[in-house]
């Protein structure tokens, strides 16, 4: 399974949606979930925006997410969707606006 996420930086740079392996002993990766991932050399805090059984890019060359912080999704999927509105209209970084509601 691979999972869409937002990494927790507020940078213009990285503001875009990174895509994170998990496999079945992480079955409580849900939409909204706060995870740990491997960004660069470190690891750091993400959001969960979306799940899918396939990838489009080589699935060997996507790293996985390292663990979940908690048991019940921090956002919903209603939240994720004002999220990006908040992002379009006050023109911040994904990772800004998701802080908002966290």
């Amino acid at each position: 399974m691979f999972a869409d996420v937002i990494v927790d930086l507020n940078n213009a740079e990285v503001d875009k949606i990174f895509e994170y392996s998990f496999d079945d002993c992480l079955i409580d990766v849900k939409i909204g979930s706060r995870v740990v991932v491997p960004f660069g050399r470190k690891s750091i805090e993400g959001i969960v925006i979306n799940i899918k059984g396939f990838s489009e890019y080589d699935s060997a060359k996507i790293k996985p997410i390292e663990r979940i912080l908690e048991q019940t999704p921090a956002l919903t999927k209603e939240t994720l969707k004002l999220m990006e509105y908040v992002c379009k209209t006050c023109y911040v970084t994904r990772a800004a606006a998701l802080r908002l509601f966290l």
